[in-house]
């Protein structure tokens, strides 16, 4: 199952590129958008496929709550930044993606410090991060359909 919320980032990624490499996003904040997208796709990526919250708690003993916090700065000024173009381009999937993400995160923290202990909760992270990659890529997808209507 670890290869599946990849496997859909990864997929995400390379839509972004199209996007980019397809020249279709002929507005300066549309380019920088997807720049940031792509930076973002890539920060999930490496977030997720080497478990940094679990390497830096381990290795150099920093709680997941500061790591966590850390990661999300980029992605509240991402949203802050480009709130005009998410709103015109199908925002409650990006939303909801986050969504999952976002509570997969908040499972990780309460079943981490033993706030919330229930069986299979590390398979309910995985399925909300799953979904939070899917839509995230459902995302793109109608994004980049968008963008060469206009």
């Amino acid at each position: 199952m670890e290869y599946i919320k990849i496997t859909f980032f990864i997929l995400s990624f390379i839509i972004i590129l199209i996007i980019i490499s397809l020249n279709k996003a002929n507005k300066k904040d549309h380019f920088i958008f997807l720049i940031s997208s792509l930076t973002l796709t890539f920060v999930l990526v490496l977030a997720i496929s080497a478990k940094i919250h679990h390497l830096l708690r381990d290795q150099f003993n920093i709680p997941n709550t500061i790591t966590y916090t850390f990661i999300s700065i980029p992605f509240a000024v991402y949203f802050i930044k480009f709130k005009n173009i998410i709103l015109g381009n199908n925002p409650f999937l990006l939303m909801i993606s986050i969504s999952f993400i976002g509570l997969a995160v908040i499972l990780d923290l309460l079943t981490d410090g033993k706030i919330l202990v229930f069986y299979n909760s590390d398979f309910v992270e995985e399925i909300l991060r799953i979904l939070g990659a899917l839509l995230w890529m459902i995302y793109f997808v109608f994004y980049s359909i968008n963008i060469r209507k206009n």
